[in-house]
């Protein structure tokens, strides 16, 4: 497993997948799609990498550009990803500041930055942030997976903005932060429950 407090378990059998007897996962839903905004490395945290070891294809953006490159030599010349090097808001684009570094802590929320510019120093940039829909609008539904998580409050409005597309995906992981019950408020008008709660995540889901 990859993802960071082990989401992807219940992530798996959310879509189907059970140990058989040797305690091998089998069985579950095996040519599903992904989206993952924000997703940082190949393996390193993924909320998506375990799909995609079972068959799945999906969209990976992320906007920090060492992250990215590490993307593109992890998934070159494979066709079942595609990635997208982009900065995504719920609502507004245009450019905006952007701060970056290797870690997984680049955002756009100064707030964010505040807290993790000690333990991880950022270079300030700017990005040009496209809306969720605009994105959706090149890469379209359906996906059954969605992961968001771009460090800071910026999650809180881009799932705002999932939803309110009308998603067809099942299953959504979001980084909460310090908006746990404004996510989950939301999230119950549109269907969607809580599944599973990590110190970072929260896995909603809708059957």
């Amino acid at each position: 497993m990859y993802a960071q407090r082990g989401e992807d378990d219940v992530t798996l059998e959310w879509f189907g997948w059970v140990k058989d007897s040797s305690g091998n996962l089998a069985g579950g839903k095996k040519n599903g799609r992904f989206l993952d905004i924000g997703a940082y490395d190949a393996k390193v945290f993924s909320q998506t990498r375990a799909l995609y070891e079972r068959g799945w294809s999906g969209v990976m953006v992320e906007a920090a550009a060492g992250r990215f490159r590490n993307l593109m030599e992890a998934y070159k010349n494979d066709k079942r990803v595609t990635l997208v090097h982009a900065a995504i808001t719920g609502s507004q684009s245009g450019f905006m500041r952007f701060w970056q570094n290797d870690d997984a802590t680049s955002t756009q929320d100064e707030a964010h930055k505040q807290v993790w510019q000690e333990a991880t120093p950022y270079i300030e940039t700017f990005m040009f942030f496209v809306t969720y829909s605009r994105l959706i609008g090149s890469f379209p539904e359906p996906y059954d997976f969605i992961n968001i998580d771009v460090e800071g409050k910026l999650n809180a409005e881009i799932l705002r903005a999932v939803l309110s597309c009308g998603t067809a995906a099942s299953l959504i992981c979001v980084e909460y932060g310090a908006q746990a019950d404004e996510i989950l408020d939301f999230a119950n008008g549109r269907g969607y429950s809580e599944v599973h709660r990590t110190a970072e995540n929260l896995l909603l889901g809708r059957k």
